[in-house]
């Protein structure tokens, strides 16, 4: 586009100027990669020398249809065709431990990786930032020089004019 005519401005017409001073936004990309760091800080809480103990309890219905219930030795009121089925299950790593060991420090240094990946980032957009800034200074100050190269020019041109229209 350098060296087109814009015609569409007219004479009053100003670039409108953008502030300096404006808060930065985080972008959107920088907001996931926190969240990833946050989850993946959380991975190493999963790998525990603790007993792990799971509880369901599940409320169904069952057709028997035709068969036969065993006969109990003692009396339960149930109620046939619904069932409630209770479960307890306790897992606990008694051989493993060096594998755990391994699996924590693993989730870990996963991470500090992501940690410094996003730092990184984070830091790559303060530099663009600071980057587009002097980049915005700098295009200013040209638009100030085109100016007043091109007034230089205009007296230039009438004092031209006036020398060699006498």
């Amino acid at each position: 586009m350098s060296g087109v005519e814009i015609n569409t401005l007219n004479e009053r017409t100003n670039l409108q100027e953008v502030s300096l001073n404006l808060p930065s936004k985080e972008r959107e990309d920088l907001q996931a990669n926190f969240y990833v760091l946050k989850a993946q800080e959380s991975v190493k809480s999963q790998y525990t020398y603790l007993p792990i103990i799971s509880l369901s309890n599940r409320y169904m219905r069952y057709h028997y249809d035709e068969r036969n219930l065993p006969n109990l030795p003692f009396v339960i009121p149930i109620d046939p065709t619904y069932q409630n089925t209770f479960g307890l299950s306790v897992c606990f790593t008694l051989f493993d431990s060096l594998a755990t060991y391994r699996e924590r420090e693993s989730a870990y240094l996963n991470a500090m990786a992501a940690n410094f990946e996003y730092i990184y980032l984070k830091d790559s957009q303060r530099r663009e930032l600071v980057i587009a800034k002097e980049s915005l200074k700098s295009a200013k100050e040209k638009i100030k020089w085109a100016d007043s190269s091109y007034q230089s020019a205009s007296i230039a041109y009438s004092y031209a004019k006036e020398k060699f229209n006498v």
